[in-house]
């Protein structure tokens, strides 16, 4: 659930301070666009099925929204983190739907240097 690469990323983003567009896994409502301020998530309460409920609540990111409002996210309400710059959008493959994985083949055989796929070898 963790990975050291997305945490790279998101503490990569709170030192630059980019304008970060943020996609919940909620239907309505699910885009906050700010600044991402700072990540609290604990990995040891996460690997541990007893402190579940624990883990979620002290999990989150606290973000200056484009309104100067401070709002803290649940880091597993995450879908995408979307951000300007030369970089990478961070999307679990599993989740993401037949048009998009389309739509990532077809720009990766025309524009290979725009998508870049980990993936995991057993």
């Amino acid at each position: 659930m963790f990975r050291k690469s997305e945490l790279n990323v998101i503490n990569w983003l709170i030192e630059k301070q980019l304008r970060t567009f943020v996609y919940l896994k909620k239907p309505v409502n699910n885009l906050e666009i700010g600044y991402i301020q700072d990540i609290k998530i604990s990995i040891k309460d996460s690997k541990k099925k007893s402190n579940k409920e624990k883990s979620e609540k002290s999990n989150n990111i606290s973000m200056k929204n484009i309104f100067g409002e401070d709002i803290k996210i649940p880091y597993n309400s995450l879908e995408v983190l979307l951000f300007q710059f030369n970089t990478a959008i961070i999307q679990k493959k599993s989740e993401t739907s037949l048009f998009s994985k389309l739509g990532y083949l077809i720009v990766r055989k025309f524009k290979p240097e725009k998508i870049f796929y980990l993936t995991k070898k057993i």
